[in-house]
């Protein structure tokens, strides 16, 4: 995680595979990562429903 609500973190440390975020109301995290040459798949929810965002090493 590189950022808090549009802050930066000092001392950002790498999080792994599985680590969930807790995300207040209204809340942004800014993440940075290096893709890997697989797919990457970040998943949502909250109380009612969830979502999921796929990234590819091609773009697509």
């Amino acid at each position: 995680m590189t950022g808090v609500d549009g802050n930066a973190v000092q001392g950002a440390e790498p999080i792994g595979p599985g680590t969930d975020l807790l995300l207040a109301a209204g809340g942004r995290r800014d993440l940075a990562f290096t893709m890997p040459d697989r797919p990457v798949t970040l998943a949502f929810s909250e109380n009612e429903g969830s979502a999921a965002l796929a990234l590819g090493p091609d773009g697509r």
